[in-house]
């Protein structure tokens, strides 16, 4: 009977996050988890009451009857759905004792155009200043991001050829280093003995930070799970959508403002001690798999990996990737 088991890649990744983790953890470091989310000015609870005399939670209007105001209301929704127009972008850090105010960044785009490394990379480097100027040049600090593309682009000097680079530029690349090759390769033979000496990648996010001495933390792919952040998202979501009766984006940005400064320390080690429980859960599950599954497992059960698949993965270049691919919180 087959198994089904997750991928090693997922395993290994989880092990090499709990590992630093704890680590972290054992030694008293600050730790704060990062993550950005949206909110459109039209955000609204999906269904609303309306009395017999035709009043209820509608788009506030001291001028307009309460047909003209449902008219309003229902256009309001309809084009929100359709066309989302502008929306606010959230960004901030969290710890037990609640967001870290002072680097929140919060402003206006549209869906096309929203965080992107350029900006995120100057965020970096003001947060982790002011994180470093307020805890002194003693105690560790962490910080804890997802796999956004805004928060993976590669130094220049670790990039690698990509097949959007004509011949002679690779070339180029592998004559600055020194690299032999024959001159009748292809471009695609050419590809691959840069691949094969490719230099470790080194993020800008990484390096903005060390300048700081602050570390970067990266979440394992698809965990999203393990970010107490995101139970702070959800609420500060049902926040506005409960209270948002004019549907202005200058509206969306006092309410997010509202509950941002209301999630106290028990509120937000409650989103913590819940995060908790997830780690311990997937910490049990690969044991499990460790010790109980895997001695079972015979040659008929082993996963084969396509090397070809791996190297196709290390001519992508973060800069060829559209920022939109990362999904909304």
């Amino acid at each position: 009977m087959k198994i089904p088991l997750d991928d090693i890649s997922f395993i290994a990744a989880r092990a090499r996050y709990f590992r630093i983790l704890d680590e972290l953890r054992a030694d008293n470091a600050i730790i704060f988890y990062q993550d950005e989310t949206w909110s459109n000015a039209g955000d609204e609870k999906r269904s609303i009451w309306i009395a017999e005399g035709g009043s209820g939670r509608l788009k506030k209007s001291d001028t307009k009857g309460e047909i003209e105001k449902m008219i309003i209301y229902l256009h309001t929704i309809l084009l929100n759905q359709s066309f989302p127009g502008k929306r606010l972008t959230i960004n901030g850090i969290i710890n037990e004792m609640g967001f870290h105010l002072d680097s929140l960044d919060i402003f206006t785009c549209d869906a096309e155009h929203t965080m992107d490394a350029s900006r995120f990379t100057k965020w970096i480097t003001e947060t982790c200043f002011k994180l470093r100027k307020q805890y002194g040049n003693k105690p560790r600090i962490c910080l804890v991001i997802d796999n956004a593309t805004w928060h993976n682009q590669q130094t220049d000097d670790s990039k690698v050829p990509t097949r959007s680079l004509r011949k002679v530029a690779i070339q180029n690349w592998l004559d600055q280093r020194n690299i032999e090759y024959e001159p009748v390769l292809t471009k695609a033979e050419l590809l691959e003995i840069a691949v094969k000496f490719a230099p470790p990648r080194r993020y800008k996010v990484d390096e903005a930070a060390q300048r700081f001495n602050v570390e970067i933390l990266r979440l394992p792919v698809k965990h999203s799970a393990l970010n107490p952040i995101e139970l702070a998202w959800a609420g500060l979501k049902n926040y506005i959508r409960d209270n948002n009766m004019n549907f202005r984006l200058v509206d969306v940005h006092n309410l997010t403002m509202e509950y941002l400064a209301a999630v106290d320390g028990p509120l937000s080690t409650s989103y913590f001690q819940h995060i908790k429980t997830y780690e311990d859960s997937f910490k049990a599950a690969d044991k499990y798999v460790q010790e109980v599954v895997d001695p079972t497992l015979d040659e008929n059960d082993d996963e084969t990996f396509d090397n070809d698949s791996n190297d196709d993965e290390s001519v992508i270049d973060s800069d060829d990737l559209d920022d939109d691919d990362s999904s909304d919180t």
